[in-house]
């Protein structure tokens, strides 16, 4: 089935991934490698946004992680937001040589892009210098999975230290004797794990901050570049973004939002566990096994 065929009707390229830069031709005298790159990495950039989208929406489903749940639910409000206002301070774009004659005019005060890159690198750069243990983007820094599953590393020193005093004379007479004949090495030096994991959590920390920064200047900067808004726009895009975001992280802190989210954490938690249980309940029965159905399911 063809698209109706009218004079009234005209082709409207989808705004959201449609993004067209500049570039030089190759018989031109100044082409060159530069010139090409350039325009289409910041074009790239001008992508950030639908990208971010589709990334907070994967962690949210499939990694059930409720911190990128809350910061796809905040990033999408603050967009909202910047189109209510579009829509009322009414600011015309720079005008550009694919525009449609002005039959589809959009508004560019403030900027949507340049809105959802600083939001999301105000959040995440709060995030991660805050965090309480746990990588960023994870929900172990609810400490949900820890209050309702301790681990049992806590209480390994003091079986070690019954299991050590409650050793037979032979095997102490047997491990001293083993020591002897085999000295420790005095200049092997093995680091401690926990001096490992603070190197591994400032090295990810300047990584978060350093990448956010980069992807909001080089995002916001691409959509001037480009002329889809003017210096401005993107200004007050990036201003609104930020304060968004620093509000946002802020309400992450507070205690009802806390609470809130480390019962949805539990809550899909208990999901994930009830499902690997029927999972190995169906194994152990041979439903997947031998083709089969696994037990307290009915044939449709």
């Amino acid at each position: 089935m063809e698209a109706p065929q009218s004079s009234s009707l005209y082709w409207k390229p989808f705004s959201l991934t449609h993004v067209t830069y500049p570039v030089v031709s190759s018989s031109s005298t100044t082409s060159s490698i530069s010139s090409n790159v350039l325009p289409s990495l910041l074009a790239l950039l001008s992508l950030a946004p639908p990208f971010g989208t589709c990334g907070l929406f994967v962690s949210s489903i499939f990694h059930r992680d409720v911190v990128s749940t809350y910061l796809l639910v905040g990033v999408l409000l603050a967009v909202s937001l910047t189109s209510i206002m579009k829509s009322i301070i009414r600011h015309p774009r720079p005008p550009r040589y694919d525009d449609d004659d002005g039959r589809a005019r959009e508004y560019g005060m403030p900027s949507n892009h340049s809105c959802f890159v600083w939001f999301v690198a105000a959040f995440a750069m709060l995030y991660v210098t805050r965090r309480e243990g746990g990588m960023a983007w994870s929900a172990k820094s609810l400490q949900s999975r820890m209050i309702r599953h301790p681990s049992s590393t806590c209480d390994a020193p003091s079986s070690s230290s019954s299991s050590s005093s409650s050793s037979s004379p032979s095997t102490s007479s047997s491990s001293s004797s083993s020591s002897s004949t085999h000295p420790p090495r005095q200049d092997v030096v093995v680091p401690s794990p926990a001096a490992a994991i603070d190197l591994y959590r400032r090295m990810h920390t300047t990584f978060a901050i350093s990448s956010s920064l980069l992807i909001a200047i080089g995002c916001s900067y691409s959509r001037v570049y480009l002329g889809y808004h003017t210096t401005p726009q993107v200004l007050v895009g990036s201003v609104l973004g930020t304060s968004l975001g620093i509000g946002w992280n802020f309400l992450l802190g507070t205690g009802r939002v806390r609470a809130l989210l480390i019962r949805a954490d539990a809550f899909l938690d208990d999901l994930e566990r009830n499902r690997r249980n029927d999972l190995l309940v169906g194994m152990a029965g041979g439903g997947y096994a031998s083709g089969g159905e696994s037990p307290g399911r009915k044939r449709v």
